[in-house]
């Protein structure tokens, strides 16, 4: 008798089917999404009984047919280079690759890195003609610092651009399975509750440190005159605080006042707003968590280059005064928002009534790409001509 599986079948969460959809994942993701079901079905079936993971003969011909599906589904070597480098339109035949490219994680490095080495080739050899010595590892860690921002700001932003480029159909394009068009879908928002303790924790995180460079850095620049209308500048002790550390504590009253305003205005203008029907509120999401992460941890090595005397007392000054303002408000609206646990509230509604004194507008929807199966029909720009606004998708 056949096995059927059926013992494996009766909890699709189990081990078995989560470790056959991870090796299953080195086909690529439209085959997975066309054909994905099919193939876990036909695992499911073969798994012999009390099995909880795929032995690994079944893991490395998943892994040898999903590395050949991949390979043959790549465009040509003239094509790929002009499409990474330059930015050239990726053919119809292969925007189902330059879909699956775009979307995949690390989009941001596999589009940045070639230009990144020959960068980093042209400052070698500009070094090694003048016969500087190589950087040094604060160099490096600058470049990958700067490197790491730029992926966690950029690769949205970027990814949204390539969509547009090379998937999105264009008047005259082909319409076929797997396209994707423009679509209003509805408006995207943070939900306050995801977005507001991070951001209070960063700011509350960054406000100690740099009260700390403040109040600790050993040096500063003087301004000394040297006679009439001339003076030079000379990098010596910091000595009295007192202007500097004024200055701190001047923002935080600033920001307790403003923390105040934020309250009434929260009691008196309350959080319920109108009916949000084009509006969709999200968690803040891994990228999102990472660019506040990121955005936090420039502060320390600042701090650290101010404490250790490697800089002079400067940028910790202004950043510790604009953080001290920004972070009263942020713990009051953060505070309001667990309290009444409004777990639908969006943080811009927040703001506007803290901010603003104001209750929040509706939204309207905003134009992304979407898969075509989503609209249902043929979009107008991929027609040539333009009927009456198509329905409203409904996104899952």
């Amino acid at each position: 008798m056949v096995d059927t599986g059926d013992h494996v079948r009766q909890d699709e969460r189990s081990g078995y089917a989560r470790s056959a959809a991870r090796w299953m994942r080195a086909y690529p993701r439209r085959w997975r999404e066309s054909r994905g079901e099919e193939l876990l079905g036909v695992l499911l079936d073969l798994a012999p009984p009390g099995a909880d993971r795929v032995d690994a003969r079944t893991a490395l011909d998943l892994v040898r047919s999903g590395s050949a599906t991949r390979w043959r589904g790549r465009p040509p070597w003239p094509v790929w280079l002009r499409y990474r480098l330059v930015g050239w339109r990726m053919p119809t035949a292969y925007r189902g690759w330059a879909r699956d490219d775009i979307l995949g994680a690390g989009f941001w490095w596999r589009e940045n890195v070639v230009a990144l080495a020959i960068v980093l080739g042209f400052a070698m050899a500009s070094w090694s003609a003048e016969g500087a010595g190589a950087p040094g590892w604060g160099y490096w860690a600058f470049c990958l610092g700067a490197f790491v921002t730029g992926a966690v700001y950029g690769s949205g932003y970027r990814q949204q651009q390539a969509m547009l480029k090379h998937v999105v159909l264009r008047a005259g394009d082909p319409v076929q399975p797997g396209a994707w068009v423009m679509q209003e879908v509805p408006r995207r928002r943070l939900r306050a509750s995801s977005l507001l303790p991070w951001l209070a924790g960063s700011l509350l995180a960054a406000a100690v440190l740099l009260v700390t460079s403040v109040a600790t850095a050993p040096k500063i620049t003087h301004v000394l005159p040297t006679g009439p209308g001339s003076f030079e500048t000379v990098v010596g002790p910091v000595g009295d605080r007192a202007p500097w550390l004024a200055l701190v504590a001047a923002a935080a009253v600033l920001g307790g006042v403003l923390a105040l305003v934020a309250r009434r205005r929260l009691r008196t203008v309350g959080l319920e707003g109108p009916a949000q029907p084009r509006r969709r509120v999200v968690d803040l999401g891994r990228r999102r968590v990472a660019s506040v992460l990121v955005t936090a941890s420039w502060v320390v090595p600042l701090v650290w280059l101010e404490t250790t005397g490697r800089l002079v007392l400067f940028l910790s000054v202004p950043l510790a005064m604009l953080v001290l303002v920004a972070l009263p408000p942020v713990l009051v609206m953060t505070w309001t928002v667990r309290r009444e646990r409004h777990d639908d509230l969006a943080a811009r509604d927040v703001w506007t009534v803290a901010g603003h004194g104001r209750p929040p507008l509706p939204d309207g929807p905003e134009q992304r790409a979407v898969p075509l199966e989503v609209v249902g029909v043929a979009p107008w720009h991929a027609r040539g001509t333009r009927p009456e606004d198509p329905p409203y998708p409904a996104l899952s």
